[in-house]
């Protein structure tokens, strides 16, 4: 993926125009206690110092990181401080994690998948009461007792959109 981009992903993300900064050839954001770094890179090859004439359009975005902001490598004692990830997505999604793509409120039944049957859900009605992470809390309306904690929005789907 090319670093413009992945630029263009992180601002339309966090709502925010020129939150990435440039030293030399690898790019930072800095968002809710997070840092997260990645590469632009020419070919495979360093992108170059801070006066080198490349444009950010051509450069390809590698080695997506992300580390707490008080938390630093210390090479002295072989730590490393954050991880790496497989991509652009991952790494706008651990600094800003997505809702749920339900709302409080919503009527859901679970699906009639492997998951929701070991679980004896599998087309049950609910109302969410609450959201996570790309996962929601549900008031079950067969047995209100029923507390099964966080569902993944996977494995619901919409009913009623009150």
């Amino acid at each position: 993926m090319k670093v413009s981009k992945v630029i263009a992903k992180i601002e339309k993300r966090l709502g925010q125009k020129g939150i990435v900064t440039r030293q030399g050839s690898k790019f930072y954001v800095q968002h809710e206690g997070y840092v997260a770094s990645f590469y632009g890179s020419v070919d495979g090859l360093s992108g170059g110092g801070i006066n080198d004439d490349k444009s950010t359009a051509e450069l390809d975005a590698s080695s997506f990181h992300v580390r707490r902001e008080n938390d630093h490598t210390d090479l002295h004692t072989d730590y490393f401080a954050g991880s790496y990830l497989d991509n652009a997505t991952q790494m706008i999604d651990w600094i800003d994690p997505p809702g749920s793509k339900f709302k409080v409120g919503q009527l859901v039944r679970a699906k009639s998948n492997k998951r929701m049957s070991r679980y004896r859900l599998a087309g049950d009605t609910g109302i969410v009461t609450n959201t996570g992470n790309k996962s929601c809390k549900i008031q079950w309306t067969t047995d209100p007792a029923r507390n099964a904690g966080y569902i993944a929005d996977r494995d619901l789907e919409l009913l009623s959109a009150g």
